[in-house]
Formats: C-alpha cells, sequence, structure tokens
C-alpha cells in the first residue's frame, strides 16, 4: 500500500472508501490539498508541505480509488441481494432518477434502492461501485430502448433540444406518473408500484397513438384546404 512520509508521520493511501469518505472527498476535487488531507487522513497544514508533483501523483491515487471499476460485482451485500434492475417498480426507478440527477451527493441512497439496505456504516465504496456502474448502463440501455418516448436522438444519445424540459426530475416523473394514473391522484400508489417496463410500454404506445392521432388531424385539415 503507497504512503507519503511527512517528518515523523506516515500516512497511508486507502485501499477502499466508506461511502461517507467518498461523499466528502467529491466535495474537493478542485483543492488537491483538502483533497489529499482528507483521503490519506492528515491534517491540512501536512498537506499543505507536500511537493506539487507528489501531491498531484497522492490525488491521483485518491481518484482512482474513487473509481475501483476493478472490484467484482457482489450480488448481495450480506442478506440483501442486489435487484434486479428489470424487476424496478416505476416508484423505485423515479427514486434512482432522482439520486441519479445528483450522483456525487446522492450515490449512497442509490445503494439503499438497489440493496434494499438502510445501514451503510460497514459498506464500503468496493463493495458497491460495480453494481452502481452495471445500474447506470442497464439505465441508459433502457433510455435506448425507449428512444422515441424520451425525444433521444439515436445517434447522440441526447435529448433533442426542441423537447428538452425545463422542469426538474421530479416535476418531469410526477407528471409521468399522473398521466400514468389518469390524473387520479388516489391511483399514485398502485401505478407507483408497478414494473417500470410495463409503465414505459404503455407511455410509449399512447404516445405513439397520440402521434397517429395528431397525424390524422394534420391530415384531415390539409384535405380541407386542398377542397
Amino acid at each position: 500500500m503507497a504512503s507519503l512520509v511527512i517528518g515523523d508521520n506516515e500516512y497511508q493511501v486507502p485501499s477502499d472508501l466508506s461511502l461517507d469518505k467518498w461523499l466528502e472527498l467529491n466535495k474537493w476535487t478542485s483543492n488537491p490539498i483538502k483533497f489529499v488531507s482528507i483521503g490519506m487522513d492528515m491534517p491540512v497544514v501536512e498537506a499543505a508541505k507536500i511537493p506539487e508533483e507528489t501531491l498531484a501523483l497522492a490525488a491521483a491515487l485518491l481518484v482512482a480509488i474513487m473509481n475501483p471499476d476493478w472490484t467484482p460485482l457482489k450480488t448481495k451485500l450480506w442478506s440483501h441481494p442486489l435487484i434486479s434492475f428489470p424487476d424496478l417498480t416505476l416508484g423505485q426507478f423515479i427514486d434512482l432518477e432522482t439520486y441519479v440527477s445528483d450522483y456525487n451527493k446522492q450515490m449512497p441512497n442509490m445503494v439503499k434502492v438497489l440493496y434494499d439496505i438502510e445501514d451503510l456504516d460497514d459498506v464500503k465504496l468496493g463493495d458497491v461501485y460495480p453494481s452502481i456502474k452495471s445500474y447506470l448502463a442497464w439505465r441508459t440501455s433502457l433510455y435506448k430502448q425507449f428512444a422515441r418516448l424520451f425525444n433521444i436522438d439515436d445517434e447522440t444519445g441526447e435529448v433533442i433540444e426542441d423537447n428538452k424540459a425545463t422542469k426538474s426530475v421530479g416535476h418531469i416523473w410526477m407528471d409521468i406518473t399522473m398521466t400514468l394514473a389518469n390524473n387520479d391522484f388516489t391511483k399514485m400508489d398502485y401505478v407507483l408500484g408497478q414494473p417500470i417496463i410495463s409503465a414505459l410500454n404503455w407511455l410509449a404506445w399512447n404516445k405513439d397513438k397520440q402521434r397517429e392521432e395528431m397525424a390524422r388531424i394534420k391530415k384531415q385539415k390539409l384535405q380541407s384546404k386542398q377542397r
């Protein structure tokens, strides 16, 4: 394990991080001295003594530890299995979308949903990082699968500019939920408990139906003008 000796003190580069430490490090990525101080549990005054090149190397090592791509995916945290992503409910998916939109602050909450676990005190980043990355990859493929529904460009993978929403993530998904509930607030709990795939399939079908209706009306208007 790499370490730094400053005066009479030796500071270790950690092999893994708690989720709280990961959150704290994300706050200081633009401040190398503070970043290394937090990551290696050393006083800021000690970190300030580190030569610039050595400081950059220590920071680079910590960045690698924050993104442990080499760790294997864990399908279970103790008695808590990793959920099968297609089995997510609409409500769980909405929670995850809210957390993804503020990933650097909310990643631990994603873990709580994906493993149905509350106590994260003993959970290390290496335990859950692969499952988070796996979920994000599945999420990307899901959006591509429903590209027409979300107005996503097939080539760029971006939302088409003219259709970009200015609403918050929560507001967007509230609109979607109320559409599924036929604007009946009392049906929200039922709708939120439905599988995300089923919900998106219905939304895609309904949107295609609306497009067909709009095309039919447009055609009728055009024919009327030509008479």
